[in-house]
């Protein structure tokens, strides 16, 4: 949620993706609701918390929850370890569950139509595990107008070059690798530009 109404909220789902890792739908919020969302978190509490709360000992490989508020005079950030903390304090768990309960005007799923391409060299195809090097798909330059060893440095890609990308990208399994003309495997990034780094304060 931003300084001028903007909410971005990801959600899991099973539809196949590419360059972002979940379901993003964004929309503004109803004029004063930022207002009031704000007071909510002050008279709950909140800015008097301590930054974190966990169980000791605490409990290995668990997942965190985090709760930031940044507002012009400084930021208020607020963990507990594990997620589901039973003994997090009141003040941390109503306003989670408030910011939960936000929903935009007019939502709309976000599609990304800019992002950025990266790729890892991980050396000569015929150098991979047996099991690996038989996986290695090629990559279709003429298609994607890229070369991969072209993008080892990172390459932005906008509108119909993006789509071209994340659409051939879409045909294999997450982790697939592919090889270059010159017989050398890689590893293929595609990062989405998102909502909130495209201007929003």
């Amino acid at each position: 949620m931003y300084g001028d109404g903007l909410v971005v909220f990801a959600t899991e789902d099973q539809d196949p993706r590419v360059g972002i890792d979940r379901a993003v739908t964004i929309g503004y919020l109803e004029e004063g609701e930022l207002d009031r969302l704000l007071i909510f978190i002050a008279d709950s509490g909140f800015f008097g918390l301590d930054d974190r709360y966990m169980p000791s000992p605490a409990l290995p490989d668990r997942p965190w929850r985090h709760v930031f508020v940044n507002l012009t005079g400084g930021t208020k950030t607020v963990s507990i370890y594990p997620f589901d903390y039973p003994d997090a304090p009141s003040a941390f768990s109503t306003t989670y569950e408030e910011l939960l309960s936000i929903r935009p005007a007019e939502p709309q799923v976000f599609t990304p139509a800019s992002g950025t391409l990266s790729v890892t060299d991980l050396g000569p195809i015929d150098g991979l595990p047996a099991g690996q090097a038989n996986q290695v798909a090629p990559w279709d330059t003429p298609l994607m107008g890229i070369a991969l060893p072209e993008a080892e440095e990172g390459i932005h890609l906008e509108g119909e070059q993006y789509g071209i990308v994340e659409e051939f990208l879409l045909r294999y399994p997450a982790g697939q690798l592919f090889g270059s003309q010159e017989g050398r495997a890689y590893q293929v990034l595609l990062e989405a530009d998102l909502p909130w780094e495209e201007g929003s304060p």
